[in-house]
C-alpha cells in the first residue's frame, strides 16, 4: 500500500511516519519523526521552528535533475563550480525570486556560457561518439 502524502500549511503539529511533499508546503513549530521528506524543485517549503528525527529526505523530478546536474559538472570537471555554489547556499545567499517555467524551445542560439554567480564557465557539451570495435 502507497503511504499518503502530506502537503500544506501547518502549524504546531506532529507527523510521525509519514510522507511530507515539501514543494509550496509550510511547516511552523511542527514535529517530525521518522518521516520521509519528498522535494520535487517546486516552490520552495517553509519551516520554521521545526524538530526533525530521524526522518529522510529525497529528490524527485526536478530537484533530482539539479542534483544529478550538480554532480555530474562536479565530476566532469566543475568541481570548483559546484563547491563555490554549495559555500554560497552555507553562506546563506538566497535566490529573491523563484526561477520562471522554462520558456520553450525556439529557433534563436542557445547561450555558450553559464553564470551561477560565481563566474561565468563554459556550457559542458556532449557529443555521442561510437565506440571503436577491437
Amino acid at each position: 500500500m502507497k503511504a499518503k502524502r502530506v502537503q500544506g500549511d501547518f502549524e504546531r503539529r506532529t507527523f510521525k511516519n509519514e510522507t511530507i511533499v515539501l514543494d509550496a508546503s509550510s511547516f511552523r513549530d511542527c514535529r517530525f519523526a521518522g518521516c520521509a521528506f519528498i522535494y520535487g524543485g517546486g516552490r520552495p517549503p517553509v519551516l520554521s521552528g521545526c524538530d526533525f528525527r530521524d526522518c529522510t529526505w529525497q529528490f524527485e523530478a526536478g530537484a533530482a535533475n539539479t542534483m544529478a546536474f550538480l554532480a555530474g559538472l562536479h565530476k566532469g570537471g566543475f568541481a570548483d563550480l559546484v563547491d563555490a555554489t554549495v559555500a554560497s547556499i552555507r553562506a546563506g545567499d538566497m535566490i529573491e525570486d523563484a526561477a520562471p517555467s522554462a520558456p520553450q524551445p525556439t529557433k534563436t542560439k542557445l547561450p555558450e556560457t553559464l553564470d551561477f554567480g560565481h563566474g561565468t564557465v563554459p556550457i559542458p557539451r556532449v557529443v555521442m561518439v561510437p565506440k571503436r570495435e577491437s
